[in-house]
């Protein structure tokens, strides 16, 4: 009996570490094969990026439109993945909004003040990635960023006279702020070649000087604050 029971130990033993190893290999190749296109290469990579930024912009000496504060743009990336957990990237883009408000002095006296804003930000970031189940298809990243936050604010002011334009006076300022912080997504890779990614960041830039000929901007400055960005990003693996 014991004869017999010694060989059906080993051959269940046997079983069990072929399974384990089996089990393991597979999770370690299922990671790989999704996030990196080739593990034994260098994993280099395009993200084409949709975003919008909520600026929470502020100016002195004059009321802030609404409108301004909301950019709309998109962004594109190169990036290394260095291994499974990391990888960093070089970004740039460009964002945009506008705004329109009227102001009356007299009832045959009226103007319109017209506003856009255009930012183009350059920033590097780095990313340390946690994968989510065995085949690695999901992860969660955390991504500090810092950069230049290009800023430029063009002002129109169009006076009206008895429905005739008297005059129209443009002011452009411009600033390229450095800009630093955090931010976070979920990546989803579908395949070896190509991923999508949701994400939100939180930017602080810093501040941009007016000194306008008109004096309606005279002396004053947008203030520097922070900007919170919602993005979704489609990336394709070299």
């Amino acid at each position: 009996m014991t004869n017999m029971q010694t060989p059906i130990s080993k051959t269940i033993l046997s079983i069990i570490g072929l399974l384990s190893a089996g089990s393991i290999s597979f999770a370690q190749t299922g990671g790989d094969s999704n996030v990196l296109r080739r593990p034994e290469s260098l994993n280099f990579y395009l993200e084409g990026t949709l975003g919008v930024i909520n600026d929470g912009l502020k100016i002195d000496n004059g009321d802030t439109p609404s409108g301004l504060k909301n950019l709309f743009g998109s962004s594109l990336a190169f990036g290394w993945r260095i291994d499974q957990r990391q990888k960093i990237q070089l970004e740039t883009g460009f964002y945009t909004s506008s705004a329109t408000s009227q102001y009356n002095q007299y009832s045959f006296d009226y103007g319109t003040n017209k506003y856009t804003l255009n930012t183009i930000p350059v920033l590097f970031s780095y990313s340390y990635c946690f994968p989510l189940g065995h085949d690695g298809r999901w992860e969660i990243r955390v991504t500090p960023v810092a950069g230049f936050y290009s800023m430029k604010l063009k002002y129109t002011d169009d006076e009206t006279y008895n429905g005739t334009t008297h005059y129209t006076t443009t002011e452009t300022f411009s600033s390229t702020p450095l800009a630093f912080g955090v931010g976070a997504g979920v990546t989803w890779h579908f395949s070896r070649i190509f991923y999508a990614d949701a994400g939100v960041r939180f930017l602080y830039r810093g501040s941009m000087s007016l000194n306008d000929q008109t004096g309606y901007y005279d002396s004053s400055t947008v203030k520097s604050g922070i900007t919170s960005w919602l993005t979704a990003s489609f990336g394709w693996k070299l």
